[in-house]
């Protein structure tokens, strides 16, 4: 626990090269999807868009029907302007339950021009319960 939170403090820091060696020494630990997920954000953001595929691709391997690392990895693909490769794995999540990557598959959607399908996308999470609160 107390790495994880070191962890969080460099990346509030802005220390992400520190970040990301912690937060590749408690992946090996762990082996986690959380810690894959964490690390493969902070190689994204230090633009190592190979190494934080890997990290995720490797965790899903373990873990194949995990939607969060599913929509990770297509977000990452995105922000490195994969648009293709990211919709891949957009399936993928979905495939898998991730409610978010409809929201993702929206925006797209809204970006191209597409209401029709963006709306259609949207509802399902629109006419959802909202979630409990954590509180």
């Amino acid at each position: 626990r107390l790495a994880y939170e070191l962890g969080v403090a460099l990346v509030r820091r802005g220390d992400d090269w520190g970040a990301a060696a912690l937060q590749a020494a408690l992946h090996d630990r762990v082996g986690e999807a959380w810690s894959a997920h964490d690390l493969a954000q902070t190689l994204a953001r230090l633009g190592r868009t190979g190494e934080a595929d890997a990290v995720l691709e490797a965790a899903l391997e373990r873990r194949p029907r995990d939607g969060v690392l599913w929509n990770a990895r297509a977000l990452l693909w995105l922000g490195a302007g994969d648009e293709t490769r990211a919709r891949r794995f957009l399936g993928a999540a979905l495939r898998s339950g991730e409610r978010s990557a409809r929201a993702t598959l929206g925006r797209l959607a809204l970006a191209a021009g597409d209401a029709v399908t963006a709306r259609a996308l949207f509802r399902p999470g629109a006419d959802a319960r909202p979630p409990a609160d954590w509180g």
